[in-house]
């Protein structure tokens, strides 16, 4: 059971039609991994999944400039510090 207070980091792998998340804890243990429509509710939807596992320290998006695009204007929107990665 995760600890509801302690940041978690999160990883997201955008795609065309769906992007891949994994949430981790402080030691880089995967609290969960889940997969969400790339899509205005599917963005909601993963902000909502990735917060339920506690305060979000930071989210890395992979594809920020194409398919992960839309998913950083959101996490953003939200307050989410976004990391690009390769």
């Amino acid at each position: 059971m995760p600890d509801r207070h302690q940041a978690v980091i999160n990883g997201i792998a955008c795609h065309t039609d769906c992007h891949v998340v994994a949430a981790l804890d402080a030691l880089g243990l995967i609290l969960g991994t889940e997969q969400f429509r790339a899509t205005g509710d599917g963005h909601r939807l993963t902000h909502t999944w990735l917060a339920s596992f506690g305060p979000i320290a930071a989210v890395a998006v992979k594809s920020t400039g194409s398919f992960g695009a839309a998913m950083t204007r959101s996490l953003a929107q939200r307050g989410c510090r976004v990391i690009e990665i390769n």
